[in-house]
């Protein structure tokens, strides 16, 4: 790092080394840390902060200090699980024994619980973080769907109103699937305080109780590309998976092998009370940003205009295809110009990238692309003045402009009830059917009820739209840092 820009990064490394050390969510044995905050960590250790509070000139922190906090956690999550004597994995435990060179078995991110699992579809209480009870598969790995009315939310890139806006299709003409995973913090908070169903949340909502995650909560939010037969060479150079899919056109599941595109971050702390979000994406994604020859993931566009604009998305009513045109992709910049990843960022990910631990690993082949941060520490409620303020996507989750012109912070903190930025609980939450009618003269139309029962969940959406906007707007009216 050039000690120019930054000066007072390299006073303040031996006065925060001791806070440092004690900002990190043990799982096991405490590691010694003698490093700073801007040093290469290759640790299961999950960090529980970013230590450097305020730099000794009042400014906020600099990109280089979140970045480094970035990658700390993103290699953290992708430890390797420890398995119990079965082989099975022990939920949110990483295995000392390994290095995260070892790809052989799930990830600790992927032995957390899944939206489905926390939120199940028959509105029954999720099983105890440790079971695998309604995990697909007894908790092998299964990108399969959570249905949304008509959605089919695995396919599907939602936008700032929690409805989708459109799927991406590969190169390879395959869509890319998501999904979404939390902690223990996370899942217990939803289940002890029933957040799963959706009365609960309309009853807070009306009488004013704040839904506040606790401290140390984590959501992921990974995007899978497939392979087809004839890739091995290109998958190797990825975190890969064997894992069945749902094929909404055959309505069946059937294996493939998908490797990890994209890699969203979210965690709530002490100080940053809107969770500070990090943003990866895989090297070869876009041909222009470096992408081995001839495997990039993503079909590029030329310039703005050939982008694809969003075509609404996976439904029942538009189902998926079965031999997809690829979604033609641009990293727009807001404005023009505009670095993404920063230079700062730049740097950061080539000191991880070469670093002896991870350089001869797939990791090295994953950059941060974007951290965000509350700028306001330890404010509870509003946007806390985020930095940066706009144009923080990942091409993989927010490929369409409108998308990537947004916020990490701004897109999910107007959730339509307020669930503390974590929008798949406004969303999927459990809502009965409507108990039938014994003097209707004919059986209600499910589609009419249906409707009826979405109705108010769209008109918070629509509202959910308008304050989003809003916050994009007051976003980039602050003054930057």
């Amino acid at each position: 790092m050039n000690p120019i820009l930054h000066p007072f990064l390299h006073r303040a490394n031996t006065l925060v080394a001791s806070a440092f050390a004690a900002s990190f969510v043990s799982f096991g044995p405490c590691l010694a840390f003698a490093q700073g905050p801007l040093d290469v960590v290759v640790s299961p250790e999950v960090p529980a902060d970013q230590p450097l509070q305020t730099n000794p000139d009042g400014s906020v922190p600099p990109f280089d200090a979140f970045d480094a906090y970035s990658w700390r956690l993103f290699i953290a999550l992708n430890w390797p699980a420890k398995l119990d004597a079965n082989g099975a994995p022990i939920r949110g435990v990483p295995d000392p024994v390994k290095n995260i060179a070892d790809t052989a078995g799930p990830r600790v991110w992927e032995t957390w619980k899944s939206a489905s699992e926390a939120v199940p579809a028959d509105g029954k209480k999720p099983s105890e973080w440790a079971s695998f009870e309604g995990a697909p598969n007894g908790g092998a790995k299964e990108l399969a769907f959570a249905k949304l009315g008509p959605v089919f939310e695995d396919l599907n890139q939602i936008g700032s109103t929690g409805l989708p806006v459109g799927s991406l299709v590969a190169g390879n003409k395959t869509y890319v699937r998501y999904e979404i995973r939390m902690n223990q913090k996370q899942f217990d908070f939803i289940r002890d305080n029933d957040l799963y169903l959706r009365k609960t949340l309309e009853e807070r909502l009306q009488q004013g109780k704040k839904i506040i995650f606790n401290d140390q909560s984590i959501e992921i939010k990974a995007a899978w590309r497939q392979f087809k037969p004839g890739e091995e060479a290109q998958q190797n150079r990825y975190y890969h998976v064997k894992a069945r899919a749902f094929d909404p056109e055959t309505g069946s599941t059937e294996e493939h092998t998908f490797g990890l595109v994209g890699f969203h971050i979210a965690q709530k702390t002490k100080t940053r009370r809107q969770w500070t979000w990090s943003t990866f994406e895989h090297v070869d994604n876009l041909a222009s940003e470096g992408a081995a020859a001839g495997a990039a993931s993503l079909l590029e566009a030329a310039n703005d205009a050939e982008a694809s604009d969003p075509d609404g998305g996976v439904t029942t009513e538009q189902p998926a295809k079965p031999n997809p045109d690829p979604t033609k992709v641009r990293r727009f910049r807001f404005p023009p110009g505009n670095a993404i990843p920063p230079s700062p960022t730049v740097a950061t990910n080539q000191k991880w990238q070469a670093d002896p631990k991870l350089r001869d690993t797939v990791w090295k082949n994953y950059r941060l692309v974007m951290t965000q941060w509350p700028t306001a520490i330890e404010v509870e409620g509003g946007l806390g003045a985020p930095f940066p303020s706009k144009n923080v996507a990942n091409v993989t989750m927010e490929t369409y402009k409108d998308l990537q012109r947004s916020s990490c912070i701004t897109c999910h903190e107007p959730t339509p009830f307020q669930t503390d930025f974590v929008w798949f609980l406004s969303l999927r939450a459990f809502t009965p059917p409507p108990a039938p009618n014994p003097f209707a003269v004919a059986p209600p139309d499910p589609k009419v009820q249906k409707a009826k029962r979405l109705q108010p969940l769209l008109e918070r959406v629509q509202k959910s739209a308008v304050d989003a906007k809003e916050n994009q707007k007051k976003a980039e009216e602050k003054p930057q840092p």
